[in-house]
């Protein structure tokens, strides 16, 4: 999937109103995500997404232990948005274009790195495979 293509769709599928927007959102979530997961699944995440968006998924190598209102509440801080709950879609689209780039093996190696609480974040991206509440 090429850059301007995940742009508009997570544009699209968060209501944003502009690419630029939707950059920022993109940005601050896959940076978010990066503290959570393993150094190495975010790099191969990276390997899998755009060459323009990698950059966000740092090089961490340990994974911060916080459930899914402070990952909301980080990306929110990192994109400038003051509305929780439209941050919560947005991180959503998100979830659901980085499925659909990296296909469902990538994905489902960093979903499984996730708790169980961080279904509602999955929601657009097919949910939380293969996990049971």
């Amino acid at each position: 999937m090429q850059h301007d293509e995940f742009l508009r769709k997570v544009a699209e599928r968060a209501g944003l109103s502009s690419t630029d927007e939707a950059r920022a959102v993109v940005d601050a979530t896959l940076q978010t995500l990066a503290e959570r997961i393993l150094g190495t699944e975010a790099a191969h995440l990276a390997a899998n997404l755009p060459v323009e968006l990698a950059g966000a998924l740092g090089t961490g190598d340990e994974a911060e232990r916080f459930d899914l209102d402070e990952f909301v509440d980080r990306v929110r801080r990192r994109a400038g948005m003051d509305d929780g709950a439209n941050m919560l879609q947005a991180a959503q689209a998100v979830m659901g274009v980085t499925r659909e780039a990296a296909g469902e093996g990538e994905f489902g190696d960093v979903v499984s790195q996730l708790p169980n609480d961080y279904e509602p974040l999955l929601s657009m991206a097919g949910g939380m495979p293969g996990r049971h509440p």
